[in-house]
Parts: C-alpha cells; structure tokens; sequence
C-alpha cells in the first residue's frame, strides 16, 4: 500500500512544451513554483543539484531561482548544509484557501467522530492536476499516528488512492484524465485502466473499494463536493491489530456512506448514481 513519490512536479507536468511555447504563459513563474513543488515529496531540506533533478532544469537556473526565493522568505537556506528548506511565507499562500474550503468546515466533526471510533485515520483528497491533495485528515488520539496529513499529495495515477478516485468518475472525465495521464508519460494506461476497471465494478457493488496490506486495511469511496458534482476522494484506515478485515467491513461502510451523505447535503453537491 506505499505510495510512488512523484517523478516530475505537477506545474512540470502542466507547462507548455518548450518547443511550443505560449506567449501568455509566465515561464519563470512557473519555474519558481515547481522549485517549492519539490518539496511536495517530503523532503525537508533540497540543495540546488537535488531541485535540478527533480525539475529537470539547469543547476544554474535553479539556483538563480532558489536565490530570489530565499530573498522573498519562500525558502529558507540552512547555514550548516546550504541546502533548502520551505519558508514561512508559503505558510501565507495555502493557509487562506484552506481555511475557506467550505468542505473542512462541515467535515472536521464527522470524520473525527470515525477516526475516534475505528481508532484509525480518516482523509478527505480532491484532485490538484495529477495528484489528490488531503485537505481534512483526522486521526484517534492514540490510534494509527498522530501527524495529520493535511497538503499531502498522492499521484493518481498510481495506488488505491488513484484506482478509487479514477473509478468514482463519471465516465467521460474519467477518459479525459487518462488521455492526459498518456500524453504526461506518466504511467502504462492500459494497465492502470485494467486496475480502475476492477475498482469500478467493485464500486458498483458495494459503494466502496477494500485495500488491506503491510497489516492495515483501507475502505475508499468518492464522492460529490460541490454543487457543479465535483468529485472528492475519502478513505479510513486502520491497523489490523486494532481491527480484523471482517469486522472493518461489518463496521465501517454504513459509518462512511452516512459521513458522505451529510456531506453532499451540506455542500448542496448531487449524489453520486450506484
């Protein structure tokens, strides 16, 4: 149930090619975004030669970038290594947006409540490009962990985060998202197709997909958070020592489709058709 760290940062993935560039399209902006998108991995600290790999861009493009970034407070050079670390001026960018997702506002109580319960984990993700962001993640007090994954990102393309939000797509988005997965090079789309496939039917029988391994298992559904029907990803887990397979699933899918039933009533998002 690991997960594959991300090969390219999504703005990376995302840009122009070079060979037909945009005149509208900010270059070095971008550039500058897909440094502090390095860090998505979970690095703490980056020198310019790891940010080059990473972005794929000259050692002294990076740095020149890494320069100014330090200068505006976005990243932070350790005195000991030289390496680099996040800033607290990122902290400024991502805080207002999540503090105004209506979804974190109605969703905090009820997920906590099965956290606690199930004594595990409970993540709300929606997709950024190529990736789910976690945007709620609640935990039990002494249960899976205690560091909330909240700005974590999982690739879609690959894992049981990916194959559940995939299969929880309508079915024209769904063939978009994979045309654009090939033309990224990012994975064999025949393959992946065959994995969402199995998950889609999974999901039309039960409304849910069941993962379990490396002695944790993991119920994911999706399901609509906004009122245009976009699709959000959830999922509770917990360690097979707290709770078997058998009692998960006796327990936990009536628990999930009433956490995501109030869910889409409260953001006035249209329920999904099983």
């Amino acid at each position: 149930m690991a997960m594959a760290t991300r090969s390219k940062t999504s703005a990376a993935r995302t840009a122009p090619a070079t060979e037909d560039k945009d005149p509208r399209f900010a270059y070095t902006l971008a550039n500058g975004l897909q440094i502090l998108e390095a860090f998505a991995s979970g690095a703490a600290f980056l020198g310019n030669r790891e940010l080059s790999d990473a972005t794929g861009m000259r050692k002294a493009t990076v740095s020149r970038l890494t320069r100014t970034l330090c200068s505006l407070g976005y990243l932070r050079a350790s005195p000991a290594t030289g390496k680099f670390e996040l800033g607290l001026a990122v902290l400024s960018l991502g805080y207002p947006r999540l503090i105004t997702l209506p979804i974190r506002r109605v969703a905090h109580l009820l997920l906590q409540g099965l956290a606690d319960r199930v004594q595990g984990v409970v993540n709300i993700g929606m997709r950024d490009r190529f990736d789910i962001v976690f945007v709620e993640s609640c935990r039990a007090v002494e249960g899976l962990a205690t560091r909330r994954e909240i700005g974590a990102r999982r690739p879609i393309w690959t894992g049981y985060v990916g194959e559940t939000y995939l299969a929880g797509l309508g079915e024209e988005a769904r063939e978009t998202l994979f045309e654009e997965i090939k033309a990224a090079k990012l994975t064999d789309v025949k393959a992946l197709r065959t994995a969402v496939q199995a998950r889609i039917k999974e999901m039309e029988k039960n409304r849910f997909c069941f993962f379990t391994g490396d002695g944790l298992h993991a119920i994911a559904s999706t399901f609509r958070a906004t009122a245009d029907g976009e699709t959000a990803f959830i999922f509770c887990l917990v360690k097979d020592s707290t709770m078997s397979k058998q009692k998960m699933l006796q327990q936990v899918p009536r628990q999930l489709w009433d956490i995501i039933g109030k869910l889409e009533e409260s953001l006035g998002a249209p329920s999904p058709q099983y």
